[in-house]
């Protein structure tokens, strides 16, 4: 009897010992799970930035930015919700569920409807991350108005705000930029959606010259929606690092007007 009970507990030993589980990768991750704080068994966040400005752009139009969100913790991130912070600003989102090492997109669409002169908005972001499960998100920009004195402006834009017609694409949309200071001025891209469009822009606008950037829209098919709001924000090499935000809006023919 003695020797059917040690054989029993040998055999159980063998059977449990953790030493042998080597060939389950599952097991490791999960004895891994359970050695670490209870606040890390979620997803955690990383965002690329959580500020951005627009810097000047028309009244009656929409801008666009897209946050990027990395999950760079050991188990799914659950994009809860995103409070907008008030009527004039959209948050559309694609996923809610974020795998390890993947990524989402979130966009903050701003209305600048009949605001004049600064504005300044907070977006909050709720997920599972335990550390830290809201996150404000916020943005700033300049509206500019017809009798505004108060902006200094480097450039003259024409077109500010590209309309694109529904059905009636056209293959480049020219935006003339006009240099109006005595110095000469360099032209960066800070924020434009790659999915949609691809811009083009001038190496630099010498004082009192003209130049102009190219637009070219992406993936028609899948973007051809009445009033999107998209743009794209360029930055100057002046003292201040000056910034333009361009609308792009897409409208049916009788619809188009930038402020719609």
């Amino acid at each position: 009897m003695l020797r059917y009970l040690l054989f029993a507990t040998v055999l159980c030993f063998y059977l449990l010992s953790p030493n042998l589980c080597a060939e389950d990768p599952g097991g490791k991750q999960q004895r891994l799970k359970n050695s670490l704080p209870r606040a890390q068994y979620f997803g955690q966040m990383k965002l690329s930035e959580d500020f951005f400005d627009f810097g000047y752009m028309p009244g009656h139009a929409k801008a666009s930015h897209i946050f990027y969100l990395k999950n760079v913790g050991i188990d799914t991130l659950e994009i809860k919700r995103i409070q907008p912070g008030c009527g004039c600003t959209k948050t559309p989102l694609r996923k809610r569920l974020i795998a390890v090492d993947d990524s989402a997109r979130i966009e903050i669409i701003f209305s600048s409807g009949r605001y004049r002169g600064p504005v300044s908005k907070s977006p909050r972001l709720y997920t599972s991350d335990q550390r830290m499960k809201e996150k404000g998100l916020r943005f700033q920009v300049y509206v500019l108005y017809d009798e505004d004195t108060s902006a200094q402006h480097l450039l003259e834009i024409a077109p500010f705000g590209v309309h694109a017609i529904i059905g009636q694409e056209k293959a480049d949309y020219p935006v003339t930029v006009k240099n109006i200071t005595d110095e000469t001025l360099e032209i960066s891209l800070v924020s434009h959606d790659p999915e949609v469009m691809e811009i083009t822009l001038p190496e630099k606008v010498e004082p009192g010259e003209k130049a102009q950037i190219s637009l070219k829209l992406k993936n028609l098919d899948t973007y051809r929606i009445p009033g999107f709001g998209k743009s794209f924000t360029i930055e100057l090499s002046d003292e201040e690092n000056t910034r333009y935000t361009i609308p792009v809006v897409y409208e049916k023919s009788k619809d188009a007007s930038l402020g719609h």
